[in-house]
């Protein structure tokens, strides 16, 4: 996905969702077993992103301008 330009994502939830992975999958992940987010440290995935996912995702909606 990182060959396709965040701008070409559509302006629907989808495509918003698509930006935000394209973004930041190096950075968050989502556990749906446990449904939370895990934040990369450096080290090892931690759980307890949630807070980083909402700054992010607001993040990568303003980046899309």
């Amino acid at each position: 996905m990182s060959d396709i330009k965040p701008a070409w994502f559509d302006l629907t939830d989808h495509g918003n969702a698509r930006a935000f992975a394209h973004f930041f999958a190096n950075q968050l992940k989502f556990c749906p077993e446990n449904q939370n987010w895990l934040r990369w440290n450096g080290v090892v995935w931690e759980f307890g992103g949630e807070a980083a996912a909402r700054q992010l995702f607001v993040e990568s909606l303003h980046r899309r301008k």
